[in-house]
């Protein structure tokens, strides 16, 4: 017979006690206090871990978002209502049906130049995301075909006539644009379209000979044309990495007009600048104006860029000349005359273009000034006026407006198409001149302005 184990009961009766305590006390704690307080705080003494696990997770979530990256806020571009103003005054008044612009109430049949600012405008645009993408904005760059014919650039009611050397260049230019602008679309303006109207144009009026462009059988060459074609020969092999076209050395073109232009549009004892030479008589004649001097600081700026150790400068550089047209032909207002810092000759282009030179130079401070001159001085009736004397809102002048509001961030993103090119070695005289700039540019800001007689042309 086995012997009975006696500590089982005992144990059994031992925890029938704690069970019958535990009771009591939770029979206690149910009964004191307000009925959803007593429950509550049964439920927790009966449930900790699992009341500290929530408690804990609670506390955490507060912190969560601390964790999480924000997305970059939403900034509005301060233009972007000055531009909206402008496109709708633009659309409502100056654009036909077919969506070709017209100058004016009074000019209402559209010219090729007009379309080719229009393009450029709208190209420049949509680069900066200041319009919404929509298949009128791309109609609107794609306008240009329109007076392109046999790979030249025509006058829009005349086809015959053809657009001089200037605006055939220019127009080039803006198929370059309008290229980028374009690229990746429906819509895309082929680079083929840019080889094959610069082929065509550099065989009709370069001169190998002369070493500049002139128009055939002319006995006249102009400063402008000679700018403009460097400008944009220099931009094409820069963003295309080309050297060689069409049997064309471009380096060589570009060496040539400057030494043509040394040569026969500048006086080196009077650090002048002529508009006009005659070919007959080897004589340069008129002073050039404000525009011809801003795309020549355009052409020198790319071809140096282009061509770092190649291109040789021997009377002026890029940066000597834009500190040269900021000393003589811009005011203490920061406005730009054509001629001279006190002339009544002053319109929106030339401040547009000096302005998007400016920043194509990286001389953004010179170019904010600009920028602000012309918000200050050049909008009348959320439009933009070409001078002050009509103060006449037209196309052409809203079209310049937009151009200069897009010039910093459109100059930044051609640059950096451009960044290949960027010298390796440092050059000296741009560490001189860029100091120098932003002193004049300080000591202007700080000086009393003043009205220049005939400065304002009635204003």
């Amino acid at each position: 017979m086995k012997p009975r184990n006696n500590k089982t009961p005992d144990k059994e009766i031992e925890k029938a006690k704690d069970y019958l305590l535990d009771s009591k006390k939770n029979i206690e704690r149910l009964k004191s206090g307000k009925k959803p307080r007593r429950k509550l705080r049964f439920i927790i003494d009966e449930n900790r871990f699992i009341v500290f696990l929530i408690t804990a997770l609670i506390v955490f979530s507060a912190f969560i978002p601390l964790f999480i990256p924000k997305p970059p806020p939403i900034i509005a571009d301060p233009m972007q209502d000055t531009v909206n103003d402008t496109i709708y005054l633009i659309n409502s008044n100056f654009t036909n049906d077919n969506s070709f612009p017209f100058n004016s109430h009074t000019e209402t049949t559209p010219s090729s130049e007009l379309i080719l600012l229009f393009s450029l405008a709208n190209s420049f645009l949509k680069q900066t995301n200041f319009v919404p993408i929509s298949n009128d904005l791309f109609v609107r760059i794609q306008n240009i075909e329109y007076i392109l014919e046999n790979d030249s650039f025509v006058e829009y009611s005349n086809s015959s006539e053809i657009l001089t050397i200037d605006k055939q260049f220019l127009g080039i230019y803006t198929l370059l644009q309008a290229n980028h602008a374009t690229k990746g679309t429906e819509y895309s303006m082929e680079l083929q379209d840019v080889y094959s109207v610069l082929t065509y144009t550099l065989n009709e009026y370069y001169s190998e000979d002369l070493e500049m462009m002139v128009k055939p059988r002319s006995n006249k060459s102009y400063l402008i044309d000679q700018a403009v074609s460097m400008f944009t020969i220099a931009t094409f092999s820069l963003v295309t990495e080309v050297d060689f076209i069409s049997g064309f050395s471009l380096l060589s073109i570009l060496q040539n007009l400057i030494y043509s232009i040394t040569e026969n549009f500048y006086n080196t004892s009077t650090n002048r600048f002529y508009h006009e030479f005659d070919l007959t008589t080897n004589t340069s004649t008129t002073s050039a104006n404000v525009e011809s001097l801003i795309f020549l600081d355009l052409g020198l700026s790319k071809s140096e860029r282009r061509f770092p150790y190649d291109i040789e400068f021997t009377y002026f550089t890029p940066y000597s000349l834009h500190q040269d047209i900021v000393n003589e032909r811009v005011d203490d207002d920061w406005i730009v005359h054509n001629y001279l810092s006190f002339d009544s000759n002053i319109s929106l282009k030339n401040q547009a273009l000096f302005t998007l030179c400016s920043y194509l130079l990286r001389l953004n401070n010179v170019g904010d000034e600009l920028l602000n001159a012309t918000l200050e001085q050049f909008i009348f009736d959320e439009g933009f006026i070409e001078n002050f004397s009509l103060q006449e809102v037209t196309c052409e002048s809203c079209l310049y407006g937009l151009i200069a509001i897009a010039s910093e961030k459109w100059t930044a993103m051609q640059n950096d198409r451009e960044g290949s090119y960027i010298k390796t070695e440092d050059s000296l005289y741009p560490l001189i001149i860029i100091p120098l700039l932003i002193v004049t540019v300080l000591f202007r800001k700080r000086r009393k302005k003043r009205f220049k007689s005939g400065g304002r042309g009635g204003i």
